[in-house]
């Protein structure tokens, strides 16, 4: 068995040794045929990434010539990846040493689980935001996004989307909205792990704070969701009142 975990790099350089560390603490938490890759898919052109080696993991280093995103770098990973299962990591969020194990454990035969979290020092999920409720086809199609990042996810290779893969958003931002939507629509049912496994570092440069840039991305995004034709059983007022939602929430 064989987790890949993908991290888009962007001027990121300097969060690689802790992403490389980060990645054989989970190794050494597991069992012997539980194999980690690590994917390194750089976005910024101008700073080629060399190679890193470990002892314990496999470390692979995709540089492109040309900045597309975060999406298309995630995308890119995915496509050199050989684990059954990917997280798809931020180049500064934290994983804890248990994470794959746990995660692991929990997603049993399901596509996709979701653990708890950590932001900006404070438990995520708490009285006023129900884990349980939160992380539902209902929430996700009236309320918004609940998950704060990729990170907590780990997710069954075969059941990532092909609508997903196949439309990139021009604006960066909600690409992981994105891909939750278009596996609810595709039937997977989200799975949650009720342990603390994931931190999310929020810094100057995170697109999601990025108010307007963010409206763009989700906006692009129901527009794809729409004329593709992605939900079959909602009609189209039910994204543009769950856009509106959104909107209101920024």
């Amino acid at each position: 068995m064989r987790v890949s975990i993908i991290s888009p790099i962007y001027k990121g350089v300097q969060y690689i040794p802790a992403l490389i560390s980060q990645a054989e603490a989970c190794k050494n938490h597991v069992r012997d045929d539980i194999e980690i890759e690590l994917v390194l898919s750089n976005d910024y052109p101008e700073e080629p990434l060399g190679t890193y080696e470990s002892d314990i993991i496999d470390i692979l280093v995709i540089n492109t010539p040309v900045n597309r995103g975060i999406q298309a770098a995630r995308i890119k990973g995915l496509s050199v990846a050989t684990g059954e299962y990917i997280v798809f990591l931020d180049q500064d969020d934290k994983i804890y040493p248990d994470y794959v194990r746990s995660q692991l454990k929990a997603i049993g035969d399901g596509a996709v689980v979701v653990c708890r979290c950590i932001n900006e020092g404070k438990l995520k999920y708490n009285a006023g935001e129900c884990f349980e409720k939160m992380i539902t086809r209902e929430y996700m199609l009236t309320k918004g996004d609940p998950i704060i990042s990729t990170g907590p996810v780990l997710i069954r290779k075969e059941c990532i989307s092909n609508s997903w893969k196949n439309n990139i958003l021009k604006t960066s931002g909600a690409d992981d909205y994105f891909l939750w939507l278009c596996m609810i629509a595709e039937g997977y049912k989200f799975t949650l792990n009720q342990e603390v496994l994931y931190e999310h570092v929020v810094n100057g440069v995170n697109t999601s704070l990025d108010t307007q840039r963010m409206m763009a991305s989700e906006h692009e995004m129901f527009e794809i969701i729409k004329n593709n034709k992605l939900f079959k059983d909602e009609e189209d007022r039910v994204f543009d009142e769950l856009e509106n939602t959104v909107i209101q929430k920024h």
